[in-house]
């Protein structure tokens, strides 16, 4: 029965250490759980922070952007570059995607803002969407302008979110924040938002929304995606925890602005939860915190477990404890470290921000002593830090001027005469003091740089006048074009109005015959397959035909590598043809007086040679030999003179027929195998696929081949294969011969289709030639609208080639190709 008893003691002993220790660690447990979540909501209240610190740092960089409007009053595009370049808007404002201004226009003055807005350096501005409201909202200013072109020039009145913020900022006189949109500039499509600060007329009365009305002109604005606003904002986020926002009070789905987990492989059932709203504005923002797996193993730990398993170890779990309570306090102690130090970092930015180094801020009392200065002050007044004077002293001139007033006036520093545009504002403290805020901007070098930008331009324009060069500018999207006078002066443009269209009256000029050609070349430049376009054509004036050479590139494109401008230079080479008329004459008279005697000499020694009763020893043989060969090369020389000088002079009529190319290429190796086996050559055709049919003259590109296949055949290794073939490149169908021969030396390409040019020119060179070939080959491939070029392939085989334009794509080219200023 005792026994019975004591076990029953002993069993109740048990149970009872067992239930105590069940219960301590389970009061542990919630303990620690407690402390966890207080800690938890320490790493949410300093996320919420931080994330109000960035928007308010944002507002900061709207202020001074403010400022700067209340200084220069309109600023011009370049003014506005520089000061938010000056921001580091990825170091200083992260996740902000720029700064700009949006103006207020009335629908009737839209004209009138287009103009100022192109006398501000902001020519690529239109107003879009098109509304029939009464007043728009348009983005005037917006940089950096890389990576926010679509936004410049959008009325954002066009959507319901955007436009009611605009208004209540306008209304209240405080800066709001849009609703979840999408940016017009983000590809991404993802939730973005407007920062919107109204901007008043300075000095206006705005304490009444009649007031603030009458006194508007717009909004400084940042725009800004969700997504990287909320990025980084501690080093705690997506290490101890996830969060998500949403734009309103709930956490609705559709109302998501940014989730931090988006994208993780694995799901997870967050220990610790928290949900904040931060009222930021205008907007609340609702914020939902929950915890990593990462915070939940630094907080949490089984001892309680090991507490019920090992009642008796209620000393080790102590200690276990202790240990993690002080670990707990490391970690909370460097979460306040990291929070100070984040502080000071954000103090650090926004003085970087005042001190905006092209802007001199200071504030004076009733008398002009300086109770306040940033760091521009002292540069451009070059007074020091530690030194706190007057400023009527420094600056007399500014003596006596009112305030809400902008004056220009001249300063002299220690080494030279600075220029500097000064805004002055009055203003009284809550206590009745009188306090004046200085603004200041050296301007010396900006009038310096208009002055000389002036005086070069007028420089240009004596020197173009002088080689009586003109100039054009093509807006190939547009079609709005600018021409210079000299351009009108040798083009005989009679007097003309400002609806004169260059481009109809140029076109009506040019030779049709050389119109094709032009065509051709400029779509090459425009389709960037050619660096320059130049083309030598022939225009018909009250004056009679001139010959013009044009020269021109495109000079922008814009993301997809589509030509936006052509820029050119266009002069009169009429004099300078005439001059190679005259010479060609020359050169076409003394040939054709050559025939005569050479076909005298060439039939003699033919019947020398043919004669069977004339027997010569073996010297007089060689030397009829050599008299035979050197009438025969003399023949070849008189003959390529005379077909250069039909084509230059325009005499060669080309007979057009449609030509398979793979049978062009036939033709050209059954004409070359002679050749090639006196060499030792074997000749290989590559046909190009679906045989394109191309109009052209048959004999003449026959011509063209066997002048490029008797050169690969000169100049190729004996026991190796000449390539000739064709292949389709977009609208070109491009015809090439490659040779394993050396090449050409880089120093000849350029002269390797002139007349009479030859890489080696010296009586001992081993290959004959007239040096006339090529330039044929290009003067008739050029009459055809195409192009001829050499090159040395990746397989270091040396190819020319020659490019023809598919039929159908010359209706296409047609309507992009050139509108010539």
């Amino acid at each position: 029965m005792g026994q019975f008893a004591g076990g029953k003691l002993q069993t109740l002993a048990v149970l009872l250490a067992l239930l105590t220790t069940a219960v301590v660690s389970l009061y542990f447990r919630d303990i620690e759980n407690e402390n966890a979540l207080k800690d938890f909501e320490v790493l949410a209240t300093e996320g919420t922070d931080a994330l109000d610190a960035r928007l308010h740092q944002y507002m900061v960089g709207l202020e001074g952007l403010g400022g700067l409007f209340d200084v220069t009053g309109t600023p011009d595009r370049k003014t506005v570059e520089t000061y938010v370049a000056s921001l580091q808007l990825d170091e200083l404002l992260p996740g902000i995607n720029g700064i700009g201004f949006i103006e207020y226009v009335p629908a009737d003055q839209l004209d009138r803002f287009l103009d100022e807005s192109a006398q501000l350096g902001i020519e690529d501005i239109r107003v879009y969407p098109p509304s029939d409201r009464d007043v728009r909202f348009v983005i005037k200013y917006i940089e950096p302008y890389v990576g926010n072109e679509e936004a410049l020039g959008l009325d954002i009145s066009f959507e319901e979110g955007r436009r009611t913020a605009a208004l209540a900022a306008r209304d209240t006189g405080l800066p709001h924040l849009t609703p979840r949109i999408l940016l017009v500039q983000d590809d991404s499509k993802t939730p973005g938002f407007l920062l919107l600060r109204p901007y008043y007329a300075p000095d206006a009365e705005i304490e009444t929304v009649e007031q603030r009305r009458a006194a508007f002109k717009g909004w400084v604005y940042a725009p800004f995606i969700g997504a990287r606003t909320l990025e980084n904002l501690t080093p705690s986020q997506n290490q101890a925890y996830s969060f998500s926002v949403y734009d309103g009070e709930a956490t609705e789905p559709d109302m998501l602005i940014f989730d931090s987990s988006a994208g993780e492989q694995t799901a997870h059932t967050s220990f610790f939860t928290t949900q904040s709203q931060l009222e930021i504005y205008g907007r609340t923002w609702t914020i939902k915190w929950e915890s990593l797996p990462e915070f939940e193993a630094a907080k949490r730990s089984n001892g309680y477990i090991f507490v019920m398993v090992f009642g008796l170890l209620l000393t080790g779990l102590l200690y276990a404890l202790l240990q993690n309570l002080s670990q707990r306090q490391k970690t909370v102690e460097q979460i306040v470290r990291r929070k100070t130090l984040d502080l000071e970092a954000q103090k650090i930015q926004n003085e970087s921000i005042l001190n905006n180094p092209l802007l001199a801020i200071m504030i004076t009392d009733a008398h002009g002593k300086i109770l306040r200065r940033n760091d521009a002050s002292n540069q451009i007044l070059e007074i020091g830090h530690d030194y706190v004077p007057n400023l009527l002293t420094v600056v007399p001139e500014l003596t006596g001027m009112e305030g809400g007033t902008r004056t220009r006036l001249e300063f002299q520093g220690k080494d030279s005469v600075k220029i500097l545009s000064v805004k002055k504002n009055d203003w009284t403290t809550p206590h009745g003091e009188k306090r004046s805020t200085y603004f200041l901007r050296d301007i010396t070098i900006a009038e310096a740089t208009s002055a000389a930008a002036i005086n070069a331009e007028k420089r240009l324009d004596l020197a173009l006048q002088a080689s009586e060069i003109g100039v054009f500018e093509i807006d190939l999207a547009t079609g709005e074009s600018i021409v210079s006078d000299m351009w009108m002066h040798i083009m005989n443009v009679p007097d003309c109005t400002k609806d004169f269209d260059a481009q109809a009256y140029f076109e009506a000029c040019v030779d049709p015959d050389d119109y094709r050609m032009l065509q051709a070349n400029d779509s090459a430049c425009i389709q960037g397959k050619e660096e320059r376009t130049t083309t030598e054509f022939r225009v018909h004036l009250d004056n009679g035909t001139r010959w013009m050479r044009s020269d021109a590139f495109v000079s922008s494109r814009d993301a997809n590598g589509r030509a936006l401008k052509l820029v050119g230079t266009q002069i009169d080479i009429t004099a300078s043809r005439e001059m190679d008329r005259v010479k060609n004459e020359f050169i076409a008279t003394v040939s054709h007086e050559l025939r005569t005697p050479i076909t005298a000499v060439k039939g003699a020694i033919g019947l020398l040679k043919a004669s069977p009763d004339l027997s010569l020893p073996a010297p007089s043989a060689r030397l009829l030999d050599i008299a035979q060969t050197n009438v025969d090369r003399l023949t070849e020389l008189v003959n390529d003179i005379l077909d250069l000088e039909r084509v230059q002079a325009g005499h060669m009529r080309l007979e057009y027929k449609d030509i398979a190319v793979n049978t062009l290429l036939r033709d050209a190796r059954e004409q070359i195998l002679p050749i090639a086996k006196t060499a030792n050559i074997d000749v290989d055709i590559q046909p190009a696929d679906n045989d394109p049919v191309l109009p052209m003259d048959r004999s003449r590109m026959l011509q063209i081949m066997a002048n490029l296949l008797s050169n690969a055949c000169k100049f190729a290794p004996a026991g190796t294969t000449i390539q000739v073939g064709a292949e389709t490149v977009g609208s070109q169908v491009r015809i090439y011969v490659r040779d394993a021969g050396p090449g050409v030396p880089k120093s000849f390409v350029p002269s390797l289709f002139k007349p009479f040019s030859q890489a080696d020119n010296s009586d001992t060179r081993e290959k004959s030639g007239t040096g006339l070939g090529l330039c044929i080959a290009r003067e008739i491939i050029e009459r055809m609208s195409g192009q001829i070029g050499y090159r040395k392939t990746d397989d270091n085989m040396t190819e020319f080639w020659v490019s023809l334009t598919m039929p159908e794509s010359f209706s296409s080219e047609k309507q992009a190709l050139r509108l010539v200023q």
